[in-house]
């Protein structure tokens, strides 16, 4: 069976069994939980706090991961569509005697999920200057 977790004021405590047995008792020896567990790997069913089973864990995981990489995505996708214009046949001139800088830009804005998977992780490569 899974240890069960309960939050009685403020304080996560863990059971061995339903904690609901206990209620009432005063000499009941229970685990306080450290505040820096990770809470990716309780559920709660009935506001009973359970711990997560090890294939509940790296279904977990991976969508933890799954998230952190569409949140990279998304981050990207957002700094390519800001610079499509600089692409386009009519833009500045400004913007065509540095086109090969933009190029490079795009390319590695591109190929970032493939160095990193995270954006805790990610170093942005430079935008080229728009003078």
């Amino acid at each position: 069976m899974s240890k069960i977790y309960k939050q009685m004021n403020g304080v996560v405590l863990k059971f061995e069994s339903d904690p609901a047995q206990y209620y009432g008792k005063t000499d009941v020896a229970v685990d306080v939980l450290e505040p820096d567990c990770d809470m990716r790997y309780w559920k709660v069913e009935n506001s009973i706090l359970l711990e997560m089973s090890s294939e509940e864990k790296s279904l977990e995981d991976q969508r933890y991961l799954d998230n952190q990489l569409r949140f990279l995505r998304d981050n990207r996708n957002a700094k390519l569509s800001a610079c499509d214009w600089t692409q386009l046949p009519d833009a500045p001139e400004w913007v065509t005697a540095s086109k090969n800088d933009w190029l490079e830009y795009r390319r590695a804005l591109r190929d970032i999920t493939d160095v990193y998977k995270n954006l805790q992780e990610v170093v942005w490569p430079t935008e080229p200057d728009k003078v």
